[in-house]
């Protein structure tokens, strides 16, 4: 009986022991999944990447509402994110809001029309303002297109670097720039730089190999602007004087001198050489008013005056409380009428600056409805050629 109880035990205590080694088995397994999924450094690269660069949108939706004529369209992207279309000139030549939080902002900060890091300084700032942009936020700067040299495209872009580096300084808070060019972005030519090696053909880079040979009893170092050409072998002696076979009957004298070589016209005033956007007036709408002339009494609430009425809003007069008769006189306040003499029995004191009306004249435009155009200044001139009605880009 008793080695039955020993067996029994024996067999037990087996169970047992195999049981709690094969949960420790199973345990140590999940413990390694576990660790497999959290140290995945793919999955901690993207999601790191994907909090930290917004994607860019479509570029074709991105330049749909672009202008005729700019240099560089820049996307600025917070939350609330700005289409900025910059002319030659560095200015803002329209502006685009991108989403709902931008359009919210759209009160409050100037961009038409502006130098562009005045522009991006105003969005900047409002975004701190509103809530937008956080300690520790990014401001992404990208040049979506860009008609620059790569050289001067990224100068530009570290330039508005700087404008957020700035702002950050002066609002006290850590935010920072991240820029960057759209990968399809197609840059102007460089200017050619000389090369240290000459041509060992022409090893006088002033030279051409076309051109005649120097003449021996001319100092090799004076300018050939001072140099005697000598005769030209293609002159005909006898040609009538002032006459320039050169001269062709299609050149009307758009093509400055050229000699009747026909260059492109500027795509943005059909050659004309005249601004566009100020249909040849030097003004144009007026950005804060739209063109109206007016705006909101700032000093009031819709025509009335904010501070409250000294009648306490009931409209009565003070001495005789609205019976018009005082001491069993006709009050000599309000005339007999019952009325309070400051705000006529409205309860309300009207606004003095703008005569209850709740509209003044635009302080930026003076009631005049128009701004003077910020394409071409008063000038008159195409902002694109500058004038000249000739392709800037060709």
């Amino acid at each position: 009986m008793k080695s039955k109880r020993q067996k029994i035990k024996r067999a037990l205590a087996f169970i047992v022991s195999a049981t709690m080694i094969i949960g420790l088995c199973g345990c140590g397994k999940s413990e390694k999944k576990d660790t497999e999924i959290t140290t995945n450094p793919s999955i901690s690269e993207e999601t790191s990447s994907a909090t930290t660069e917004p994607k860019l949108p479509d570029k074709q939706e991105a330049l749909k509402d672009a202008p005729e004529a700019y240099l560089d369209a820049i996307l600025v992207q917070i939350n609330p994110s700005f289409m900025l279309f910059v002319n030659e000139r560095g200015e803002v030549v329209r502006s685009k809001a991108m989403n709902e939080d931008a359009k919210s902002m759209l009160d409050h900060v100037a961009l038409d029309g502006r130098n562009v890091k005045d522009a991006l300084t105003d969005i900047v700032r409002s975004s701190i303002d509103d809530g937008f942009l956080k300690p520790g936020g990014t401001v992404n700067i990208s040049m979506i297109e860009t008609f620059r040299t790569e050289s001067d495209a990224k100068q530009n872009l570290n330039d508005l670097e700087n404008v957020v580096v700035d702002i950050g300084r002066e609002k006290n808070t850590d935010i920072k720039p991240a820029t960057k060019i759209a990968e399809d972005a197609q840059f102007a030519q460089e200017d050619p730089q000389p090369g240290p090696n000459p041509d060992p053909q022409n090893p006088d880079p002033r030279q051409d190999p076309q051109d005649p040979p120097p003449d021996p009893n001319q100092d090799p170092n004076t300018p050939p602007s001072e140099q005697n050409p000598g005769p030209d072998p293609n002159d005909d002696p006898n040609r009538p004087e002032g006459r320039d076979d050169h001269d062709h009957n299609e050149d009307d004298g758009r093509n400055g001198g050229s000699g009747g070589e026909k260059r492109e016209g500027c795509p943005v005033c059909q050659g004309s050489g005249v601004c566009t956007r100020c249909h040849k007036t030097g003004y144009t709408e007026c950005g804060a008013c739209h063109g109206s002339g007016k705006a909101d009494c700032h000093l009031c609430n819709k025509g009335y005056d904010s501070n409250p009425c000294p009648c306490g809003g009931d409209g009565k007069c003070y001495r005789c409380q609205g019976t018009g008769e005082f001491e069993g006189k006709t009050c000599d306040v309000c005339a007999g009428n019952g009325k309070c003499k400051e705000c006529g029995g409205v309860g309300k004191r009207p606004c003095k600056n703008c005569g209850a009306t709740g509209i003044v004249d635009c302080n930026e435009c003076h009631g005049s409805g128009k701004e003077e155009c910020q394409g071409c200044h008063g000038t008159l001139k195409c902002e694109a050629c500058g004038g000249s009605g000739f392709n800037p880009h060709k």
